[in-house]
């Protein structure tokens, strides 16, 4: 069966889209492969490290290549076009901003924790496996805080201010939800 052309479709318009997508996954590979060697020396990151971070800029690809079909069947070329072009556009700030290594890893699976939680779980509004990611990170998440204050000579103790300055706002939080009138 071939199909007749959409009238309600501007090819002129999804074309312009479509260029500026595939320009932002240029920027995107450009920049992470200019980055890389400041990243390296800066973070103290190994080539295994350095290898994954420049690998996460493959996996839209094969990703678009084997989800996109099913998402674009659902929710049209257009939205999936400005997808492609924010999911790039926050790759390449992610890429700039990232924290370490460390913080760039857990951004990205959250992302995609978010993403699954949505799929899997669309009318919850707590994300189970967000919430599992979390709590099954939060020891490494210690681990890593703390040896990050070790790298400036500082003790692993000062992760407990953390806890001290949530708990204050949580306390506050709390005392003025309960607070009449």
């Amino acid at each position: 069966m071939i199909s007749t052309p959409n009238p309600t479709i501007d090819r002129n318009k999804l074309f312009t889209a479509s260029c500026l997508a595939l320009l932002v996954t240029s920027l995107s590979f450009g920049i992470r492969a200019g980055l890389l060697d400041l990243q390296g020396r800066q973070f103290h990151l190994n080539a295994s490290q350095l290898g994954t971070i420049a690998a996460t800029a493959f996996w839209g690809f094969p990703l678009a290549i084997i989800i996109g079909g099913f998402i674009v069947d659902i929710i049209g070329m257009k939205k999936l076009l400005v997808s492609a072009f924010v999911f790039h556009l926050a790759g390449i700030l992610m890429t700039i901003w990232a924290g370490g290594y460390w913080a760039l890893f857990l951004f990205i699976i959250s992302i995609v924790a978010a993403i699954l939680d949505y799929i899997v779980f669309p009318g919850s509004s707590v994300g189970p496996i967000g919430m599992v990611l979390s709590l099954g990170l939060l020891l490494p998440n210690f681990s890593v805080s703390i040896r990050r204050l070790h790298d400036i000579d500082r003790t692993g103790w000062w992760i407990l201010i953390a806890f001290t300055v949530i708990g204050i706002i949580g306390a506050t939080a709390a005392a003025k939800a309960t607070k009449p009138g």
